[in-house]
């Protein structure tokens, strides 16, 4: 399975990685960054709105340079801090098959 990421950095890709590979055989990933269309710093929409702009970006990308893949990700990634502790929230933006699916 060939998937397109959209994201060089090493973690995600990794994490994306492994979580594949729990459901398919010989996923081959390939990290290409494009932008998210929002502030670096997303806030409340904004990190769903990036991830899909991301996957929107990466498919855009891979058709005008002629790359094929079975799966496009857009992962986005926001700091949410509170009093009590901060945390880090994912949005997956995933399209295969003509079709979106939104996990978090």
């Amino acid at each position: 399975m060939k998937v397109l990421i959209a994201t060089k950095n090493q973690g995600k890709i990794e994490g994306a990685k492994r979580a594949l590979e729990n459901y398919f055989n010989n996923v081959e990933i390939e990290g290409i960054p494009v932008n998210s269309d929002v502030p670096d710093q997303p806030v409340n929409k904004e990190i769903y709105i990036g991830a899909k702009n991301r996957v929107k970006n990466l498919k855009e990308y891979a058709k005008n340079n002629n790359i094929e893949a079975d799966l496009f990700l857009g992962i986005e990634t926001v700091i949410s801090i509170n009093s009590y502790s901060s945390s880090s929230l994912y949005s997956l933006w995933i399209y295969s098959f003509l079709s979106y699916a939104f996990l978090f």
